[in-house]
């Protein structure tokens, strides 16, 4: 019985221990707790356990993060270099671009100024008097091109008609150019004639 006791009283200082908040309760409560006790405390050790597995876990792994750290900041300092390279020479091919542009309007500006400089020339040197002379010139250019395009369609049509006549044109024409030389060969025998004669 003593013993029994004893490990009552052993039973309940560890629940105290474990679960101070267990001495208010009843002894009948605390009993029941001091059976549960193994249990919970073999769950509890099991619980520490994974708890240090874990903690032991993530302390090799922060020790290999510790070993990266200096190469990662290393790798991201020239990444940051690299990035600002990068922006520098986009800003330099930008401001390159915005210069482009001031010089291309520029260089327009100037091909007016030359142009309006070539129209103040021009009408300085053509009055409205000699515009109207080359408009009456160019008038009567224009009647006469439509003057020639008129004679020369009715002299292919002409042409035409006379290509269509094959062979016997070219006989005709061989015919009128035979003619044409005895005519121009009879003329000038008669005018040596009429140079001789008195």
């Amino acid at each position: 019985m003593q013993l029994e006791e004893a490990l009552r009283k052993k039973c309940f200082t560890f629940l105290s221990f474990h679960q101070p908040e267990t001495d208010e309760e009843s002894e009948v409560l605390r009993a029941a707790k001091a059976l549960r006790l193994a249990k919970t405390l073999r769950d509890e050790k099991r619980r520490l356990r994974n708890e240090r597995e874990k903690h032991q876990e993530m302390m090799a792994t922060l020790e290999k993060q510790q070993e990266t750290y200096p190469s990662v900041l290393l790798r991201c300092l020239s990444l940051l270099r690299q990035a600002a390279s990068d922006l520098r020479l986009k800003a330099q091919s930008e401001l390159d671009k915005m210069n482009v542009e001031y010089l291309e309007t520029k260089s327009n500006a100037l091909f007016l100024k030359l142009r309006m400089e070539e129209l103040q020339v021009l009408t300085d040197t053509y009055t409205a008097e000699k515009v109207e002379i080359h408009k009456h010139i160019r008038s009567s250019l224009e009647a006469a091109v439509k003057s020639e395009k008129t004679e020369l369609s009715a002299s292919r049509q002409i042409l035409a008609s006379y290509e269509f006549l094959g062979t016997q044109f070219e006989e005709l024409v061989k015919e009128y150019t035979q003619l044409r030389d005895k005519i121009k060969d009879n003329r000038w025998a008669i005018e040596e004639l009429s140079k001789t004669v008195p």
